[in-house]
């Protein structure tokens, strides 16, 4: 049974190697993805109106936006300490 434990956390650490550095890179993706016709909304005709319905409606993607230097920060560190084993 112990060497079957080990066996899952080695399986589960070599996939968070694996996603851990395209994490980041896949939400800011996904979160301009989201909010791309309302960005172009608000380059041709911006109104604080449009704004704020693009913070209400997208509120997922404005905070993966708003967080993503965070997320870049914590992901970096992560790198930096595995990479060094």
């Amino acid at each position: 049974m112990e060497g079957n434990t080990l066996q899952m956390n080695d399986y589960h650490r070599s996939i968070g190697q694996f996603l851990e550095p395209w994490l980041p890179k896949v939400l800011l993706v996904l979160a301009i993805w989201d909010l791309k016709s309302e960005i172009s909304l608000l380059v041709d005709h911006f109104t604080f109106t449009a704004l704020g319905f693009a913070l209400r409606e997208h509120a997922l993607a404005v905070i993966v936006l708003l967080s993503s230097p965070s997320i870049w920060r914590r992901y970096k560190a992560t790198l930096r300490v595995s990479g060094s084993e």
